[in-house]
């Protein structure tokens, strides 16, 4: 007792984390907690949480769908693994998948496969039935537009509508005519029209240009 209140004695701590019931007097564990059993030193210790059902020892006898029963242990088993990489729904007695996960679909062979990332909209085989802005829909299949190609290769952010570009690449800039450009790779730094304002070291700055320095030309 300490100041009118009992507290936990550190000489008669618990020991065994897994406990359920300890004997105070004989400092001893008299019965484990649920899915935790006693090894031989009489200490509680976790059974696998891939077993089904375990034994007295700890010793899985029975393991959950989708794990096979390998000396006592439950492991991932290659027989019973989902062999459908885009399966959401699995029937592990069946061995074949229920559903596909989001934006898959099943082939002939009824097997998930990927939907091309090209397609707004799609069939319950997989094929296209609708494109984003800039494609084209070709027998189930989308393919960028020759009409609405960007003209523009450095940019970044492209209005489809209007056929324009509203951000450019890194390290490119738009000039006069609003098209993007490459900065020099010469450049440090720049400003917005692409005019270099800093150069890395064997450069002088000159007229927005970056040029080798004379001071290390060979």
């Amino acid at each position: 007792m300490i100041k009118g209140q009992c507290v936990q004695s550190a000489l008669q701590q618990v020991v065994d984390l897994g406990c359920k019931t300890w004997d105070w007097d004989k400092q001893v564990c008299l019965e484990c907690s649920t899915r935790w059993t006693f090894n031989s030193h009489g200490v509680c210790v976790p059974v696998s949480d891939n077993c089904n059902q375990f034994d007295a020892s700890g010793a899985c006898v029975s393991c959950y769908k989708g794990y096979g029963l390998v000396n006592g242990q439950c492991v991932e088993s290659t027989i019973v693994y989902p062999a459908d990489l885009g399966c959401q729904s699995w029937d592990w007695d069946k061995q074949v998948c229920l559903g596909c996960s989001s934006s898959w679909a099943f082939n002939s062979k009824g097997v998930c496969v990927p939907v091309s990332d090209l397609c707004k909209q799609w069939d319950a085989s997989g094929a296209c039935s609708a494109c984003f802005k800039g494609y084209d829909l070709i027998k189930g299949q989308c393919v960028l537009s020759a009409e609405v190609r960007p003209s523009d290769l450095g940019c970044k952010t492209w209005d489809w509508d209007k056929q324009v570009c509203l951000e450019c690449s890194a390290r490119w800039t738009f000039n006069s005519k609003g098209v993007c450009v490459p900065v020099s790779d010469n450049c440090n730094q720049y400003d917005a029209s692409g005019a270099c304002t800093a150069c890395y070291k064997g450069y002088d700055l000159t007229k927005g240009q970056c040029v080798l320095s004379a001071i290390i030309q060979p």
